[in-house]
């Protein structure tokens, strides 16, 4: 770690007892903006370790919803004004053995930028479906496998293999009966009932509406792409040469005795990865329907977090990055314009690559990948993500979501030991996790806005370590 970061570091492990100026809404707050003189002000002092409950008024800049919801212009839109989902969703209803959801914390700032134009959403309980999936089964974009490669030859070695157990340790008893099944192959095709906990960042450009429309729509649209991809033939089970299996209810568990007689189909990692860019599509559709986006757009990074997998998809430049063992990896690729092969597309498109304070399509906009910006598909903007999916470890630590506010300021390694720290504190003071990652968020958002950040900044903390218990 460079000798900065390191300085960074030991400031924010230091408790110096003072609490940061709050700024309200990610507002003004005369000549401040709520920005301490120090990364310290912003450590892991006693009093960053509140007992009041999750979702009450944050120190500083502003927290998204704990259990749902979204975050928008620096307002906190409700389900009901979002189009959201039923209380009997959002508390994960249904009937079987399900995790409980990870603790999702979020915070946002405005920084010195005269709008806000991020947005996010957290949700427990988007969805559930069935996943069909082999020992070693990874879906890796081209240009995110170079970031990535010694996650393969640590899953090799791990006691743990995504399937061998799951986060909990009654997930994990579970998953260990279905290994030591007579009747089921170490490489026979498993099926998993997944809950799906959902996560997204959104940095807009060129205004505010559509990242507020994404903020509130995507995710549902996310639950009409899985609904269409179990609503159809039974893919993932032909690609894995798996035993016929009877059509059951998606949404109903099978008791996991005998898992190869499961009675429902499950979807394939590719399906997966098929749905989310189905969500995109349907959400870029919205958009262009509604007539809101032709000079105006917004990335999107997204995760979806079950109990054997770890989902991510991301258009534009806002990133993911996994903390394993204390490493970073990046899960993501910021979509820009300097990447040979996104050049290419545009090029091939018609598009031209200008060089205004950056290269820029069109001399226009400084991301190849986003939602909206219609007045730039014929120059090779498109809605398209690459989607991730990974087996989760035991050794996951958490995800960082967050806007290029946070990461032009801090490197991916710089911001997974700082929210590693604040989870080690939190452990030391005997915090609960939803009190571990909404701190984090705070620390890697208050350290951005310490390092000269001028964006805004949006900061998702997803925690991975799997200390929940089952829900039935």
């Amino acid at each position: 770690m460079a000798d900065a970061a390191r300085a960074m570091l030991m400031m924010l492990v230091a408790t110096s007892g003072e609490r940061c100026v709050a700024a309200e809404g990610g507002q003004d707050e005369g000549e401040d903006r709520g920005v301490s003189d120090t990364a310290a002000d912003v450590g892991l002092s006693e009093d960053l370790w509140p007992t009041r409950p999750p979702g009450s008024d944050a120190d500083d800049g502003v927290e998204f919803p704990t259990r749902g919801g979204c975050i928008v212009g620096g307002r906190e839109i409700p389900f009901k004004r979002s189009g959201g989902l039923s209380r009997e969703i959002m508390a994960g209803g249904g009937c079987g053995w399900l995790a409980a959801a990870p603790a999702m914390g979020s915070m946002s700032s405005q920084g010195w930028r005269p709008a806000m134009e991020d947005a996010g959403t957290v949700i427990e309980g988007l969805l559930e479906a069935p996943l069909l999936f082999r020992r070693g089964d990874r879906v890796v974009p081209p240009g995110v496998e170079g970031n990535l490669p010694s996650l393969w030859d640590d899953a090799a070695s791990s006691p743990r293999s995504p399937l061998n157990g799951l986060p909990s340790e009654s997930i994990e008893s579970w998953q260990e009966s279905l290994d030591g099944d007579a009747d089921c192959a170490s490489d026979d095709p498993r099926r998993v009932d997944a809950r799906f906990h959902f996560a997204g960042v959104y940095d807009g450009h060129g205004g505010q509406a559509v990242s507020r429309q994404v903020a509130g729509n995507l995710h549902l649209h996310f639950r009409r792409a899985f609904d269409r991809a179990l609503d159809a033939s039974t893919p993932a089970v032909k690609a894995v040469d798996a035993v016929p299996v009877a059509q059951g209810s998606r949404f109903r568990w099978v008791a996991p005795v005998g898992a190869c007689n499961a009675d429902h189909p499950g979807l394939g990692l590719a399906d997966v990865a098929g749905a989310a860019k189905l969500a995109f599509r349907l959400m870029d559709g919205q958009l262009m329907d509604e007539g809101v986006a032709e000079s105006m757009g917004t990335t999107a990074v997204v995760s979806l977090v079950s109990e054997s997998h770890v989902v991510v998809a991301n258009c534009g430049d806002s990133r993911a990055v996994l903390s394993r063992g204390g490493s970073a990896y990046r899960l993501t690729r910021d979509h820009k314009p300097t990447l040979e092969d996104e050049q290419e597309r545009i090029l091939g498109c018609g598009g031209k690559l200008m060089n205004y304070n950056g290269l820029r399509v069109m001399g226009l906009l400084a991301m190849s990948r986003a939602l909206g910006d219609h007045g730039l598909r014929d120059a090779g903007v498109v809605a398209e993500p690459e989607v991730t999916i990974l087996g989760r470890e035991r050794e996951d630590e958490f995800l960082v979501l967050a806007s290029d506010g946070l990461w032009d300021a801090l490197t991916d390694q710089e911001a997974c030991d700082l929210a590693g720290r604040c989870f080690q504190r939190a452990q030391e003071q005997e915090a609960s996790p939803e009190v571990a990652v909404r701190v984090a968020a705070r620390v890697l958002m208050r350290a951005a806005l310490d390092r000269g950040s001028k964006d805004n900044i949006t900061v998702t903390i997803v925690d991975l370590h799997g200390t929940g218990k089952q829900k039935t």
